[in-house]
């Protein structure tokens, strides 16, 4: 799969949770490759992750784990019960936690040791003691393991080995906070902090992962150590309605500058109508929540789509009316694409509490998403191009993706109204039809010179103005003249490379890229 690219795809956990089973997998997976793979969901390998979590190995055999890994989701035709089947090309997700210890396992032989001149161990034996005693970690009831027992190790080879032989590539690691524990010892006697502890399980499980091409996201993890994974979930256990979609951009309204460790910042799973909520939540809150894995990073769904029972006959969620939306959300072709072609998080424009309004500046386009969380009042106002640092006269047009409609504004704001509890979406195409050429400052009319504080610009011929922007077309400084040659302007900082957008008195334009 693709290591360092958002995720599309579906996780158990959304929804199914207890009751996953592989009927309901199945069939799930059947229905987004069936119905909504020509809009747009997947990824740029035309792949999408179908993502067991936890209780999937309690219920699904691993015969039939591996038959969806390896058959069922490959891109090769396959048989079944005489019936030739085709693929669907989907990559097969799996959870684990490696450092959490349950106490029902505490007497459970470690799989992976007692073989390969492997000691025998059980998991109480890789349990960190604190004060004399194993430590059980409040915030969710398990044990706290030692990640430098030769136990963590092998249970990690072992478990990793076998997933590749099931077809498994997505790997999410839950309850990595288990590891990072201070307690009295640890095995490996040169380890004494909870953070290297922590250093040196996680190198024995990025390292096992990258044996088998595997991509691996955090969950229940400190931000720091950041090297050893792919994505990091930024909330946990966030469903459907407005006040979890504002909990999950409260994290990203702080932390969207982890997309500088991590590959990918990841929202947890995106739900349209979750267990036990009758089908409530209204399509702006639909809308909403999947906007917030847009600005976040990765794009996993978690609605239960299986019209067939699960284990025990259970029907968890709202099976007929999650297909009926995910037409509407899953199926939107702009929002897909802009998820399967970026790397990245939004940034809040202002970045207090639980931001309402992130940009994103990308190479053709520049992205605004406004949010409502107000249960019962619209949300009206203004946004000035110059705070958002887009120039006006590059703008080519702008699109709102949900409504799809043309969005009309004037030469120094854009305009937008939410309803309660939804989202809008602006996509502002920029103007790369100009028919001007860049050239570089040695080959160029202008003069530019720099004392590293300022820049001064000047020509033979009245200058009107000089807008100075950065490689991706984000405005950093602009000054208007009055037709004199020159123009002196703060030099912006943060750049090597400059694209300075002169504009003569007489109309012209002359785009130079200067180092």
């Amino acid at each position: 799969m693709i290591i360092n690219k958002p995720p599309m795809g579906w996780n158990s956990w959304g929804v199914m949770q207890t009751k996953v089973n592989y009927d309901g997998v199945y069939e799930t997976a059947r229905f987004i490759r069936d119905s909504l793979y020509r809009y747009g969901f997947h990824d740029n390998e035309g792949k999408t992750v179908i993502s067991l979590d936890s209780y999937a190995e309690d219920n699904i055999s691993g015969e039939n784990i591996k038959k969806l890994g390896t058959k069922i989701f490959s891109n090769s035709p396959y048989t079944e019960n005489g019936v030739k089947q085709p693929g669907t090309n989907q990559t097969l997700g799996h959870y684990y936690g490696p450092f959490i210890i349950w106490e029902w396992t505490l007497d459970d032989k470690v799989e992976g040791t007692g073989t390969n001149e492997i000691p025998e161990y059980y998991w109480q034996d890789a349990a960190l003691k604190v004060n004399g005693n194993i430590y059980k970690v409040s915030s969710n009831g398990g044990y706290a393991t030692d990640p430098t027992h030769p136990a963590v190790k092998a249970n990690i080879e072992y478990t990793l080995k076998q997933w590749n032989e099931w077809g498994v590539k997505y790997v999410k690691a839950d309850f990595l906070n288990n590891g990072i524990i201070e307690g009295d010892s640890w095995y490996n006697p040169e380890i004494t902090t909870g953070v290297q502890a922590y250093n040196y399980g996680m190198k024995i499980l990025l390292e096992t992962a990258k044996l088998y091409d595997m991509y691996i996201v955090e969950s229940i993890s400190p931000i720091f150590p950041y090297q050893y994974a792919h994505g990091r979930r930024v909330s946990c256990d966030r469903f459907s309605e407005i006040a979890e979609s504002e909990y999950v951009l409260n994290a990203i309204s702080y932390g969207w500058w982890t997309d500088k460790l991590y590959a990918v910042n990841d929202p947890d799973h995106l739900v349209m109508c979750k267990q036990n909520n009758g089908a409530k939540e209204t399509m702006g809150e639909n809308r909403a929540r999947a906007t917030s894995g847009m600005v976040t990073g990765a794009y996993i769904f978690g609605d239960n789509f299986s019209l067939k029972g699960l284990k025990g006959g259970a029907k968890p969620g709202y099976a007929a009316q999650s297909r009926k939306r995910a037409y509407k959300i899953m199926g939107n072709a702009d929002i897909n694409e802009y998820v399967r072609n970026n790397t990245g998080s939004f940034r809040p424009l202002d970045g207090h509490k639980a931001e309402s309004i992130f940009v994103r500046d990308t190479e053709k386009y520049f992205y605004l998403a406004v949010f409502n969380y107000s249960t019962t009042a619209a949300k009206s106002g203004k946004v000035s191009f110059e705070r958002m640092g887009v120039d006006p006269e590059s703008i080519e047009s702008i699109k709102e993706l949900w409504m799809n409609e043309t969005v009309t504004y004037d030469n120094s704001t854009l305009s937008y109204s939410v309803p309660a509890k939804d989202v809008r979406v602006f996509r502002i195409a920029k103007d790369t039809n100009t028919g001007i050429s860049i050239v570089e400052d040695d080959d160029t009319r202008i003069s530019i010179k720099s004392d590293g504080e300022n820049m001064n610009i000047s020509a033979e011929k009245g200058i009107d103005s000089v807008a100075i922007y950065s490689p991706a077309g984000t405005l950093l400084s602009k000054s208007f003249g009055n037709g004199e040659n020159e123009i002196t302007l703060p030099r912006p900082t943060g750049c090597n490379v400059y694209i300075i957008k002169t504009l003569f008195a007489d109309g012209s334009v002359e785009i130079t890229k200067y180092k």
